[in-house]
């Protein structure tokens, strides 16, 4: 194991206060993941013992809003793989390799699956909580890439898990720093489930609001009804790829530039200086290699001058009206809905011009259109805020992970 020596040596140098630095084999009891029982789906049940997957496990937190249960006939037939309250779990395959989380009362008795490693602590030696902010920290997590390297990051075996070297301070020093982060864990946690909280009470407003079942006060009279012909020019553009820049000043829109959700999310440069968009003008794709789900969704242009129209996507460019209600509107569940029923295809899939042009919306006088598109512009704000205070924090984490786990700051 050439690459953990060199770990092993530049730690120990680098490590102010000369911690030792150990291979986690020798500080563990079990190294060791599970398997997924014959017969797939039809295994699962609707409550039992908790079967442990990949994506129930994340950057340091459980995710048990798609789990899936076993019977006690099914968990005899491999009782090593049952879980302890604070085994370290990691994903040691596919896409996730890295996540980490400790297990809970909530899933102790569970197992985990083939994608799952139990890593379960010496406890007179190493503090499993510790052990987990180790393994989220860029120092294993460099290691971990280290065995990819050349690869394709399918996955890393047993033995290699046992090579990765970690600091070793005292167990009461150990607790201190496990602590100081759970804690500002906590704190991001509880940002995240705000953030939630906030996105439904959104979406709660704008079902109700866009589909005229709550007026805002001051409004009242009956909502007009028009095609998006009718309320929209619509346009498309041409291919920019020969044009692609790194570098460039301006950024393309395909269809790859619009999420699911009907955000911007640009990522090709150009030099290109035509087919601008303006602001106000929604762009639709209307080509789809996954699935289909961004398909019909539009995204709102808040910029002149900075975003160059590319191809499979439909360019709506208002004749009256706020294009932000309707950008809104045409995202909703209901009228999406109703235009991906509309989509063709196989391998591509995609939707004809007479599609849209046909759809119907229904929506108030201007006036409302602002009113509403401004309550949740606002509520979209605040939402934005709370997310970048919590990116803001979880940087600050990372630096504190730096200090704390190199020694540099000694908390006992």
């Amino acid at each position: 194991m050439e690459m953990n020596n060199y770990f092993l040596q530049e730690h120990s140098k680098n490590t102010p206060n000369r911690w030792p630095y150990c291979e986690l084999g020798s500080l563990t009891e079990k190294v060791g993941s599970g398997i997924t029982p014959k017969g797939g789906e039809r295994v699962y049940k609707k409550e039992g013992r908790f079967f442990i997957r990949s994506q129930n496990v994340g950057w340091g937190k459980l995710i048990l809003n798609d789990v899936k249960f076993i019977d006690d006939l099914t968990h005899s037939k491999f009782p090593s793989t049952e879980i302890q309250t604070n085994d370290v779990l990691l994903n040691i395959t596919g896409a996730s390799i890295g996540r980490s989380t400790i297990a809970n009362k909530t899933i102790e008795g569970g197992n985990v699956n083939q994608h799952v490693c139990i890593i379960r602590v010496k406890k007179h030696i190493l503090y499993a909580n510790f052990l987990n902010q180790v393994i989220l920290s860029n120092y294993v997590q460099k290691q971990i890439n280290s065995f990819q390297a050349g690869g394709n990051r399918q996955g890393i075996n047993f033995e290699q898990i046992k090579h990765l070297v970690v600091p070793l301070p005292s167990l009461a020093e150990q607790k201190a720093i496990a602590e100081a982060l759970s804690d500002v864990d906590e704190l991001i946690s509880s940002l995240e489930a705000l953030i939630e909280k906030k996105k439904a009470i959104k979406q709660g407003v704008m079902q109700e609001l866009l589909a005229g079942k709550r007026r805002l006060p001051g409004f009242s009279g009956k909502w007009n009804k028009k095609s998006i012909e009718e309320i929209f020019n619509i346009n498309t553009a041409s291919s920019k790829s020969r044009y692609i820049t790194e570098g460039g000043k301006y950024l393309i829109i395909d269809m790859g530039s619009i999420s699911k959700n009907g955000e911007l999310i640009p990522s090709k440069q150009t030099n290109y200086s035509g087919d601008f968009l303006m602001i106000g003008d929604l762009v639709m794709p209307k080509d789809d290699i996954g699935g289909g789900k961004i398909i019909g969704k539009t995204a709102y242009i808040d910029k002149n001058d900075e975003y160059v129209a590319g191809d499979h996507i439909f360019i709506l460019k208002s004749k009256f009206g706020e294009s932000r209600f309707f950008h809104y509107l045409i995202n909703s569940f209901e009228i999406n809905n109703r235009v991906r029923k509309k989509v063709i295809g196989s391998a591509q899939l995609g939707i004809s011009k007479n599609s849209i042009k046909e759809e119907i919306l229904t929506f108030p006088d201007l006036n409302e259109q602002e009113a509403i598109s401004d309550l949740i512009d606002s509520l979209e704000s605040e939402i934005n805020k709370i997310y970048k205070k919590t990116e803001k924090i979880k940087l600050i984490k990372q630096g504190m992970m730096q200090e704390l786990l190199s020694g540099r700051i000694r908390l006992v």
